[in-house]
């Protein structure tokens, strides 16, 4: 789970972590729908713009579980 992960992270002094579950937003739009936004322009940019704040939330981080994301640095 991203929580563990995080805390094992943490462990071994990774600093400055960051956890997202790329596509947890977009999996809950259905697949017709979706088409439809990537095919407007303005509507795909606000989509991906929400997605990416949706995605990293902390609250939701485990939704994106099977394609999790983490970013940390080593000091």
């Amino acid at each position: 789970m991203p929580d563990e992960l995080e805390n094992i992270l943490k462990k071994f002094g990774v600093k400055n972590i960051s956890l997202a579950g790329p596509g947890a937003f977009a999996r809950t739009v259905p697949k017709e729908i979706l088409k439809k936004i990537m095919l407007n322009e303005k509507q795909k940019r606000d989509f991906l713009e929400f997605s990416y704040k949706f995605d990293k939330n902390q609250y939701v981080c485990g939704l994106g579980k099977d394609n999790l994301l983490v970013y940390g640095e080593l000091e």
